[in-house]
């Protein structure tokens, strides 16, 4: 992704500029929001399309990512590479079944409470303060989401299933 650039820039001259620099350069996506509100009705409802200051260039697989982050210029302007996703070790703990490293909207299994591991979302636990914790991962005496578990400190190049109660 791309920072600085003039939103009204044309997407067409930034692929030809960085054509011209030898870069392999599919196509250059300006990032917009579109909103629906009328501020003096509430009732009623405008488009309007905001642009950002950021574009997506989209190079071929076989460029450089060195040479694309040592891009300063496109068009005559001051611009910063940044990488769209930073952190790819992160993993993803899912809250309501307490699964690791899979997407939400895969998920079809039971609801998991983070404190007490019953069969509750979390939002509705009644369990006091002073009582024990228990993983509904591992059954130990810590919270699901507690980043020191053995099953989470495994995971970091599997794929982990939901967790399902027997």
């Amino acid at each position: 992704m791309t920072r600085g650039l003039d939103p009204a820039a044309d997407p067409i001259a930034i692929v030809d500029d960085l054509k011209t620099n030898g870069f392999k350069i599919i196509l250059a996506v300006n990032i917009q929001n579109e909103y629906k509100k009328d501020l003096t009705n509430e009732k009623k409802t405008i488009k309007t399309q905001i642009k950002f200051r950021f574009f997506l260039p989209i190079f071929e697989n076989s460029e450089s990512i060195d040479k694309i982050n040592n891009i300063r210029t496109i068009v005559f302007q001051v611009v910063k590479i940044e990488a769209i996703f930073k952190n790819t070790n992160r993993i993803v703990h899912y809250k309501n079944c307490q699964g690791y490293n899979y997407v939400r909207s895969s998920c079809h299994k039971r609801v998991y409470c983070v404190k007490c591991a019953g069969e509750h979302f979390s939002k509705v636990c009644f369990k006091p303060k002073d009582s024990k914790l228990t993983c509904a991962s591992c059954k130990e005496a810590h919270t699901a989401n507690y980043r020191g578990i053995a099953l989470r400190k495994n995971c970091k190049n599997v794929k982990m299933k939901p967790m399902e109660k027997g």
